[in-house]
């Protein structure tokens, strides 16, 4: 057998597979993850979907159990093989599926548009608040905020595709996680450093760590460290495994690797260079963000309303006053969520609401 052969009978099996999950009677939603990342934007919206509709999880790597727990049912699934004689792609084209929602990863992976079904209405649900998409191969996209909905103006003028203001599940979870201990330490979380090279990558490392040892020259509380989620399967790691050597012996340091945004709970003031997750921690918890001589961006919207969450500094000096002025801005940053966010606590009934209607229409 050829090594076309073969990939063939991967896809009917895949395809077989699939299809014999599908619903003859119900709505069909297949909630496409390929590389499994995003999954907590979801928050519970498949188990609730999934109470009138089959709703399928297809994905490519392992899952928490209490998120798989959510669907109805679940197929692995691949689109492409790789063999010695090159790539071979996947294709399936199911015409039972009404429905696929996607995160904003799939456009990375080189996976075709209309992969699983060239029929099936698309939804996504984007994994950041406040970044649109560049590349929209969707029917409809969920919007969680104003500011979002600004930039996905801003790229698409001429957008054909629905925006639907659902808001954002993950960010209602948060929301609804009671605090389980008093914020005692100052997190510096980084964007992604793009290194392709050790050298580079020794630059980003640098950039880091001079930050943290001022704070930890002119601070007494704990600092926590939090890289880029990237930085755990990217190059960059090699900057992040430098970071560990060179403050090994600093107690009051924290290298936090926990998942989630349970870091939220321990941090009085969050720092970045130029990292979104400045937005979700301070609407989340009405605590200030610090922008530390923040990296060029295209990122007009974020750009725009940074006053409104925390703070900008160019410099130490300026850091300093900030960090010793200790402003409580949380009646801002209160006022800011309710005029910014769409549906905050109900987002995952609004969204089940428009997925009916699409699913009507």
């Amino acid at each position: 057998m050829s090594f076309e052969q073969q990939v063939r009978k991967i896809e009917a099996d895949l395809v077989e597979r699939i299809k014999g999950l599908l619903s003859p009677t119900k709505k069909n939603i297949v909630f496409f993850l390929p590389k499994g990342n995003y999954y907590k934007q979801l928050g519970n919206l498949p188990k609730k979907l999934a109470q009138k509709h089959q709703v399928i999880l297809v994905k490519a790597t392992p899952m928490p159990a209490d998120f798989e727990s959510q669907f109805t049912s679940i197929s692995p699934v691949a689109w492409v093989v790789d063999t010695p004689e090159g790539s071979i792609p996947i294709q399936i084209d199911l015409k039972e599926i009404d429905l696929i929602v996607e995160m904003d990863s799939k456009h990375l992976m080189d996976i075709p548009d209309d992969f699983l079904s060239k029929t099936a209405k698309r939804l996504l649900m984007p994994h950041s608040m406040l970044q649109a998409p560049k590349v929209v191969p969707y029917d409809y996209i969920i919007a969680p905020s104003k500011i979002f909905v600004e930039c996905y103006e801003r790229l698409h003028p001429n957008s054909t595709n629905q925006l639907i203001y659902g808001g954002y599940p993950k960010f209602d979870s948060s929301l609804a996680q009671k605090p389980t201990q008093e914020p005692d330490r100052i997190t510096y979380a980084a964007t992604i450093h793009d290194a392709n090279y050790l050298f580079a990558s020794t630059i980003c490392a640098g950039y880091d760590a001079n930050l943290l040892e001022w704070l930890l020259s002119n601070t007494n509380q704990k600092i926590a460290y939090r890289p880029h989620p990237a930085a755990y399967w990217q190059k960059i790691a090699e900057s992040h495994k430098m970071l560990k050597y060179r403050f090994a012996n600093e107690s009051r340091l924290i290298f936090d690797e926990s998942p989630g945004s349970g870091f939220y709970d321990q941090t009085q003031m969050l720092i970045t260079d130029f990292s979104t997750t400045a937005y979700t921690f301070s609407l989340s918890t009405l605590r200030p963000s610090v922008f530390f001589a923040p990296l060029e961006s295209d990122d007009i919207e974020m750009v725009k309303h940074i006053h409104r969450i925390g703070y900008v500094a160019k410099n130490f000096q300026e850091l300093k006053q900030i960090l010793d002025k200790n402003e409580d801005k949380s009646s801002e940053i209160a006022a800011f969520r309710e005029e910014c966010v769409f549906n905050i606590g109900r987002s995952e009934e609004v969204i089940c609401e428009a997925i009916d209607s699409i699913l009507c229409s």
